[in-house]
């Protein structure tokens, strides 16, 4: 279960064993048994206890801006694995790297395609260059200080084509010119912004528990600071979980103007706003899905997908990361 706290004021503590919330004049308790991420915003205050707490019973608790931006965790160090972390430092190829652009194309026109199917419309030409572009990364190969800027600059033509499609699709409220970022500058990218920081938490809190180092990734630059496996993994999940559970709201028709402010030169979600992202994104993750012959939860599968990429640094096992199809 994830525990979301936003409001300004609000304070998490333990009492007699429970995590105790209290926030607008009401107070909820927890049971640790119950909980598996704690969500707090920036003007949230939380006890020793209580993080000392969460690390006991394997809760990551995440520290988020107003905007849901991740900007820091608390977790078990017992967690690493230093195998695991040598591996990570030692390869220097393309081929993750491929594999995962790769994936998110495929899953950018999976999910795009099921949109148009839904509609009872074809798939138009752009949408098909998805796949063309996704199958010239096999061209691609080398170290992968060599062919960097090659992926990326495959990634970056298919979220150009993937973006000006999704906006066709949306009521002219929720239509967008491009992705942006900081700030966001439109409803839809505000939406997908806020998701991306639940979903980022998500598949940090499972390089970790899985002994992965989030920091030491395979596409991403090792940057001061930068959590850069967590950023190469997420591509894999953007569109199944989170553009998807946008797209949703918006085309039920669940967003409202009063779910929206413009400030700072962005747009923003207000608390009703966010509270249904994060409704839907949640409700996303716990969705169950075929994953090798089993019936995973998509949060589960984060967790599998993270030892998939364990068994290849280790065992050598081939890694072919995540793509859902919607058929």
């Amino acid at each position: 279960m994830y525990l979301f706290i936003e409001s300004r004021g609000a304070k998490l503590k333990i009492k007699e064993g429970l995590f105790l919330v209290e926030e607008e004049d009401q107070k909820r308790e927890y049971s640790p048994l119950s909980l598996s991420t704690i969500f707090l915003g920036e003007s949230v205050s939380l006890t020793t206890a209580a993080v000392k707490t969460a690390i006991q019973h394997h809760i990551e608790v995440i520290l988020a801006d107003s905007r849901g931006k991740p900007y820091g965790l608390f977790w078990s160090p017992k967690c690493t694995n230093v195998a695991v972390r040598r591996k990570q430092l030692a390869y220097n190829g393309s081929d993750l790297a491929n594999i995962v652009i790769k994936c998110k194309i495929l899953n950018q026109y999976h999910l795009l395609a099921s949109l148009f199917r839904s509609r009872k419309t074809e798939v138009n030409s752009s949408i098909m260059r998805l796949r063309e572009i996704a199958d010239e990364l096999k061209r691609i190969q080398g170290n992968l200080q060599d062919v960097r800027n090659q992926i990326m600059g495959k990634e970056g033509q298919a979220a150009d084509i993937y973006f000006s499609e999704v906006s066709a699709i949306l009521p002219p409220k929720f239509k967008f010119r491009k992705r942006s970022k900081r700030p966001p500058l439109d409803r839809f990218n505000a939406m997908i912004s806020y998701g991306y920081g639940i979903l980022y938490g998500e598949v940090e809190k499972n390089c970790i528990v899985s002994g992965l180092d989030p920091y030491i990734g395979f596409l991403h630059s090792d940057n001061y600071g930068r959590i850069s496996l967590a950023l190469d993994l997420i591509e894999l999940f953007r569109q199944p979980i989170v553009d998807r559970a946008v797209i949703t709201l918006i085309t039920q028709k669940k967003m409202v103007d009063a779910d929206f402010i413009e400030e700072s030169g962005g747009i923003y979600l207000t608390k009703s706003g966010k509270s249904k992202v994060i409704k839907s994104v949640v409700e996303r993750l716990d969705t169950r899905i075929q994953y090798q012959g089993r019936c995973l939860k998509f949060r589960q599968l984060i967790f599998e997908v993270c030892h998939d990429l364990i068994a290849h640094y280790l065992e050598g096992k081939e890694f072919n990361g995540f793509v859902y199809d919607w058929h």
